[in-house]
């Protein structure tokens, strides 16, 4: 996402908006505008860096995202020209486990036979689902009836 600075005709007021495509952004803009607008600046930013700037320039609101061109936000503009926003560094995924699908399965079944040895179907259920049923759909079927036929006779078993 980025901020951006679009200015109405020459002097006009500039609205401080956020968007994911900006000449899209600008397009939409000026079909709603009599005076031609002008992109002064995009940044690096999302909703919440956009709101700074609001906050920021309150005073010279005019009206929803729109900004007098006070010399105040002309001489911000010109500052983040220089000196642009960097976006914060992307967060490091956790290191994935690298596991065989029959390891995976051998993991899956231990951890069955533990919740079912609990009683908790539905976490022996979920967890054999999440690892397994994606790559395979349908595949386990038979282990859902076998689980339940389980927990089936041994609440009979202990009446």
């Amino acid at each position: 996402m980025s901020v951006y600075f679009i200015q109405a005709g020459d002097g006009g007021p500039i609205k401080i908006g956020v968007t994911t495509d900006v000449q899209d952004r600008l397009s939409t803009l000026q079909i709603g505008s009599a005076l031609p607008l002008v992109l002064l600046l995009e940044v690096w930013g999302g909703i919440e860096q956009e709101r700074g700037y609001h906050e920021t320039f309150a005073e010279h609101r005019m009206r929803g995202e729109w900004f007098a061109p006070h010399e105040d936000l002309l001489a911000f503009i010109e500052h983040l020209k220089e000196n642009p926003p960097e976006p914060p560094p992307p967060e490091e995924e956790p290191p994935r486990l690298s596991i065989t699908v029959t390891e995976a399965m051998e993991f899956v079944a231990f951890f069955a036979v533990l919740a079912l040895k609990e009683g908790d179907e539905a976490i022996a259920a979920r967890c054999v689902y999440r690892l397994y049923e994606k790559e395979h759909p349908g595949a386990l079927s038979n282990l859902f009836d076998y689980v339940r036929r389980v927990k089936r006779e041994r609440a009979e078993h202990n009446k």
